[in-house]
């Protein structure tokens, strides 16, 4: 029987406690993390890794089947994470000759799969054996155009993001085209489509789903607001979603928005949108137009930290 979402998302903090801080960085960068945000203890690295995470799934809402999917994903990349980081153990006969030595031959081949080991765990080299896992084709999770629910836009761009650094571009195609419900005329469209390639897949699978133009996200930036019951560290995230809309939509419409003309809208909206006086007091000092996301993220986090330590 399938995991039900609390159940994966357990298994997901379990596996997690467990997890080193370059092993942590892995999943970050997975959830799109830059480097410049993963730094600090392993404490700080897991609350952004964690809250990034719960972010992602927040975007889903009622949808199930993609959320079931995206911590799918997640529990996959950690446990490929452990997998490939665990050495492949030698096992020695202590009575192979050269053991009578003094001890320093074994002393030297322990030396030496330590070493071994260290590479691999820390990513210095890949000179131990290796062991290959045969890659499957890619399949989507979930399904587009399934009256009711289905999968969202955003899960299929991340999903087809994250194909792309395994998969070849006709792959990656056909398992969007097999991934829309039969019933649909998308489907039978899709299927008849000659010379098809990603780009204009994912065109026509923006205009299926309605996906706001570049000018209204825009203004929905411009007109943010921190809600009632959404913390400051979701809300910034929003608004960098948002952003990220913004751009990624401006670069294939006939209205372009640079990206500083966005990050200053997006800067003024966070300042601006706070409900804290406090928070927005002591962030105002931090912001700044080349401040990373990840950076912008840690310095919230820290501040939102620091007000409910006061109260």
């Amino acid at each position: 029987m399938e995991e039900t979402i609390d159940e994966k998302h357990a298994r997901l903090q379990a596996i997690f406690v467990t997890l080193d801080p370059n092993e942590i960085k892995t999943v970050g960068h997975f959830v799109g993390l830059e480097d410049q945000a993963l730094v600090g203890t392993r404490r700080t690295l897991s609350r952004l890794v964690l809250n990034k995470i719960d972010t992602d799934i927040d975007t889903y809402g009622d949808d199930a089947e993609s959320t079931l999917a995206f911590l799918g994903q997640i529990l996959a990349k950690m446990e490929g994470v452990q997998r490939r980081e665990t050495p492949e153990v030698e096992v020695v006969d202590v009575n192979d000759g050269g053991a009578n030595d003094g001890g320093d031959h074994w002393k030297a081949r322990f030396d030496r799969l330590t070493e071994d080991y260290e590479r691999l765990k820390f990513g210095e080299g890949m000179s131990v054996r290796q062991k290959v896992f045969v890659k499957g084709d890619f399949k989507l999770k979930g399904v587009i155009g399934r009256p009711g629910g289905g999968v969202s836009f955003a899960s299929l761009r991340r999903q087809v993001d994250a194909a792309k650094l395994e998969y070849d571009e006709r792959k990656i195609c056909e398992a969007v085209i097999q991934g829309v419900d039969i019933s649909t005329t998308l489907r039978g469209f899709l299927e008849n489509k000659q010379d098809l390639n990603l780009d204009s897949l994912m065109a026509i699978m923006k205009a299926f789903y309605k996906e706001s133009d570049s000018t209204e996200l825009y203004n929905q930036l411009g007109n943010a607001s921190q809600n009632n019951g959404e913390d400051a560290l979701n809300y910034v995230m929003r608004l960098m979603e948002l952003k990220g809309k913004i751009l990624g939509v401006s670069a294939t419409s006939e209205i372009l928005y640079g990206k500083k003309q966005v990050q200053t809208l997006f800067l003024k909206s966070v300042e601006n949108g706070l409900l804290s006086e406090n928070v927005r007091i002591k962030l105002r000092g931090h912001l700044d137009m080349n401040m990373t996301d990840e950076k912008l993220l840690e310095v919230v986090s820290e501040i939102v930290m620091a007000e409910n330590e006061r109260w």
